[in-house]
This record gives structure tokens, C-alpha cells and sequence, in this order.
């Protein structure tokens, strides 16, 4: 069996909370996508382990990350306007 790596983990179920009330559910969230959001997270000097912990500076430069991720077009959106 597999073991998950608990940071990639911990950090795509708080991304996926964090898109679902900052953006709605009609965003559909693809494996790259969190992979995307992780990296630019991370290169911003985001940490989880601070997101885990409330730090508010974290949390801010996460909530920044998912808005400029959400701001961009997506695959489904594409499927509505055909």
C-alpha cells in the first residue's frame, strides 16, 4: 500500500475548502490544479505547517493564491459556453 505524503494531503483538502467557500462548487478541481496552487504557494513563502497553526499571513497569502487560480479561464467553463 502507498502511503500519502500528510503535507499534499492536509494541503488539498484545506485548497479545496478554501476554493469551495471563496469561489463555489462549480469550479471543478483537476489533480494539477492543487499541484499549481501548492507550488505558487509554496514559492511565496507560504508554509502549511503556519496554515495548520491559524498563522493570518499565511492563511492571506493561500487566500491570494486561490484567487488569482480562480480568476483564471478553466476546462469546465470552456463545456458551458459550447
Amino acid at each position: 500500500m502507498e502511503e500519502k505524503d500528510p503535507p499534499k494531503v492536509f494541503g488539498n483538502r484545506v485548497i479545496e475548502q478554501v476554493i469551495r467557500h471563496t469561489l463555489g462548487d462549480t469550479i471543478k478541481i483537476q489533480p494539477a490544479d492543487f499541484m499549481s496552487v501548492r507550488v505558487t504557494f509554496r514559492r511565496l513563502g507560504g508554509s502549511w505547517e503556519a496554515v495548520a497553526a491559524g498563522d493570518l499571513k499565511a492563511i492571506d497569502v493561500l487566500k491570494r493564491v486561490i484567487s488569482a487560480w480562480g480568476a483564471m479561464p478553466h476546462e469546465d467553463e470552456k463545456d458551458e459556453l459550447v
